[in-house]
């Protein structure tokens, strides 16, 4: 979709949150529909035509507030009329009101419940009753725009977070790989393979602030972030994520243990991402070497994510998951990570938990169901 394609969607979004709401009177007789309109008027913007064919040619293009059709019309019953509406998809869902001056009550209400309309008012209509009922209208056709204009909106977000994805992701993918691939070449000096390392981390942690964004729009928009299981298995997975970090950290260890059954079926590039989140937060605020300790249990496999540094204050252990929040004396990044890791194990099931103590130091513990 193109930017003016996105620009266009968002001027529709505005122009649906500002509309009018607009109310058809179908009725035959010119001096009703004067008192009708009368009545309306004031409340809604009033479009009125005096036969069937009329009624639905209208009904059918137009996003209506609600219909007032009188039963006796002349070419087509209002019963037959809100049939035949019924069949189109833009009428499908209208509301209906309709008017009568001789139809008994219990039969025009029995039929117009059948096709769903919402009640049905004797004429002459009493005006009290018409403002009581268009009150009712009025309110669910506002909550109707609303929600539509807030879903034009986060279909907008998503494709602007999509495109800023797609334009920042590719170049820092291509010099991510460029100096990923210079790191493994042993021809590089110590200054120059500093420097690539330097630059490596930093296209890393660019990386992930984007992808970290992505994800939380995605995750407000639609309540949750998508996932695709598949058999894997949990310590193989953290072996990649280790290797890959040790890559830009080279001056760092990070000690993997394993111990009982870690297959399972997890969405693997969400494993990754939790993974590399909490391996790169231990690494920025952890001091010494990190333990990376995997445990197959009955149902669920154990990964913990152990470090020695600054203990975390107790009083941001309870807000460490939340959006925007950053725990500890280096406050780096946008606060998404953890967030997006506890996105991550609601997603599959699983919970994320941490302790942090001056005597034992920091772990990050994830459980990840089979």
């Amino acid at each position: 979709m193109t930017r003016k394609t996105t620009t266009r969607r968002l001027v529709d979004a505005d122009r649906i949150a500002f509309q009018e709401p607009e109310i058809l009177i179908v009725d035959s007789d010119p001096v009703s529909r004067a008192e009708l309109r009368a009545l309306i008027s004031p409340v809604a913007r009033v479009i009125e035509v005096g036969s069937s064919e009329e009624a639905l040619q209208i009904a059918t293009t137009r996003d209506l507030a609600a219909i007032l059709i009188d039963v006796d019309l002349p070419d087509c019953d209002g019963f037959q009329t809100v049939t035949r509406l019924r069949l189109d998809a833009h009428g499908k869902n209208v509301p209906v009101l309709f008017l009568s001056y001789e139809v008994p009550e219990w039969f025009c209400e029995k039929r117009g419940y059948e096709l769903g309309a919402l009640g049905y008012l004797r004429k002459p209509v009493d005006e009290s009753a018409l403002h009581a009922k268009l009150d009712v209208l009025l309110t669910l056709y506002r909550r109707g725009v609303e929600l539509r204009r807030k879903t034009e909106e986060a279909e907008v977000k998503d494709i602007y977070m999509g495109v800023l994805g797609h334009d920042l992701r590719t170049p820092l993918s291509a010099i991510l790989m460029t100096a990923r691939n210079m790191l493994t070449q042993s021809k590089l000096s110590d200054r120059d393979r500093n420097s690539v390392s330097r630059m490596a981390r930093s296209a890393e942690r660019m990386a992930a602030l984007i992808r970290d964004i992505l994800d939380y729009t995605r995750n407000q928009s639609h309540g949750g972030l998508p996932i695709l299981p598949r058999p894997g298995d949990m310590g193989e997975i953290c072996a990649v994520i280790i290797d890959e970090l040790k890559l830009l950290h080279p001056d760092r260890v990070v000690a993997l243990h394993r111990t009982g059954n870690l297959k399972g079926s997890w969405d693997q590039e969400r494993v990754e991402q939790v993974l590399s989140n909490l391996l790169s937060n231990a690494l920025t605020h952890g001091r010494g070497n990190i333990q990376i300790e995997v445990e197959g249990v009955e149902h669920a496999v154990f990964v913990r994510v152990h470090n020695n540094g600054d203990t975390i204050p107790k009083e941001e252990l309870p807000l460490l998951f939340e959006p925007f929040r950053r725990a500890g004396p280096n406050r780096v990044g946008l606060g998404l990570g953890l967030y997006i890791v506890r996105q991550i194990m609601r997603a599959h099931d699983g919970a994320v938990d941490v302790t942090s103590t001056d005597a034992a130091g920091t772990t990050f513990t994830t459980r990840w169901p089979r």
